[in-house]
């Protein structure tokens, strides 16, 4: 199977990739520039991993289309996991990716579609719920002529669930970047960094 990875060079579209990788070994990449404050840190990592993993990187830029978000820098960044999931959610985010990468799929002759969400990103986040996901999922098959599929295989994971995922797949972890901030090292306060502070321990 042939697969186009959502890569934002975090943990959880890493671990991703090097499973993808071990499995089909027939993967491309696709990193998306939506506006985020942390996108050069992001983009950087994201194309590290792709170089480790030695997969093709599609960078796409997203249209300016998104309402005030923390992790666009038009809001404030809160501190924590979920505590205030609205000031981080970007609307329409991940349905646009979704459907991007899966037009690029169609083109270029790949299957399926996948990202990296998790089960600790359910509660704030609708678009990383299952409802959300097979509802993509059926209008991107059908859409395709039934040719490409979205799937999100660790949707039932924890962060450290993930990471021990990560660590079985020799995941080079210090390549990746989990902030929603763009400084010279993670903030170490916003949900990101707890996450995967915790998850690391």
């Amino acid at each position: 199977m042939k697969t186009v990875i959502l890569l934002s060079g975090g943990i959880d579209s890493t671990v991703l990739l090097a499973h993808c990788v071990k499995d089909s070994g027939q993967c491309h990449a696709i990193t998306f520039n939506y506006g985020q404050r942390a996108y050069k840190r992001e983009h950087h990592a994201a194309s590290a991993v792709a170089d480790h993993y030695q997969v093709p990187h599609l960078t796409v830029n997203l249209p300016p289309v998104f309402g005030a978000s923390a992790l666009l820098g038009t809001a404030d960044m809160p501190t924590g996991h979920a505590e205030q999931p609205d000031a981080t959610t970007v609307p329409g985010r991940n349905l646009l990716m979704l459907a991007a990468a899966a037009a690029f799929a169609q083109a270029h002759d790949y299957h399926t579609v996948m990202f990296g969400a998790i089960r600790d990103d359910r509660a704030g986040y609708a678009d990383c719920r299952w409802q959300f996901i097979e509802a993509a999922n059926d209008a991107i098959y059908y859409g395709s002529n039934r040719t490409v599929t979205i799937a999100a295989p660790l949707t039932g994971m924890t962060k450290p669930e993930v990471v021990a995922m990560g660590i079985d797949l020799h995941v080079p972890f210090d390549l990746t970047w989990s902030c929603y901030t763009s400084g010279p090292q993670p903030c170490g306060v916003c949900g990101a960094c707890q996450l995967a502070k915790a998850a690391l321990a």
